[in-house]
């Protein structure tokens, strides 16, 4: 690895795995830009679980920049902080995906990236409840057996105990009894 970015000698083998190679003698830096350039100048037809988690990460940002409008939590560190992770994942697996089917390890990026669409997808309907779109079973599924802290605030809940349940509202008083 340090010799391609290095741009040291490299001996470059044509292998079935690794069909994408520069026409020219390029090396370093610019046949790993050469590599990537090349995949998607095929298409991403036929990795579509790449096409459907940068979709997924997309719709999960716009949701989550919906409920904050909804619930008025809109704070820019809580913003600057989704927005970073998420389009790092976004910019991480759309370069590092075609360095991946190169290297010949296709399947084991794709076993993250179906991972990582249910991570996401889990994300996106905690959002959505929060918002009051429900999925029947799926939401009560994924709510009750897989991805629990996602989904805190109940059903039941008015705007004032999910406030207060995020500490932004005024706590109820207890009454004292003599």
């Amino acid at each position: 690895m340090i010799e391609l970015l290095t741009g040291t000698s490299i001996q470059q083998t044509h292998s079935p795995t690794n069909q994408i190679a520069p026409q020219d003698s390029t090396d370093g830096l610019m046949h790993l830009l050469h590599i990537i350039g090349e995949f998607y100048a095929e298409g991403i037809d036929d990795h579509l679980m790449v096409a459907l988690l940068l979709f997924v990460i997309i719709f999960d940002i716009i949701l989550g920049v919906s409920c904050a409008w909804v619930y008025r939590e809109y704070k820019s560190y809580k913003f600057r902080k989704g927005l970073v992770s998420h389009l790092s994942m976004f910019m991480v697996t759309a370069l590092m995906y075609p360095l991946f089917v190169f290297a010949g390890l296709a399947s084991g990026a794709d076993s993250f990236i179906a991972a990582m669409v249910f991570a996401y997808g889990s994300s996106i309907l905690a959002n959505l409840a929060r918002l009051g779109i429900h999925i029947p079973y799926i939401d009560e599924y994924v709510r009750n057996n897989i991805d629990t802290h996602k989904f805190e605030i109940k059903d039941s809940d008015t705007a004032e105990d999910i406030q207060r349940k995020r500490g932004n509202g005024k706590k109820k008083k207890k009454k004292k009894t003599k």
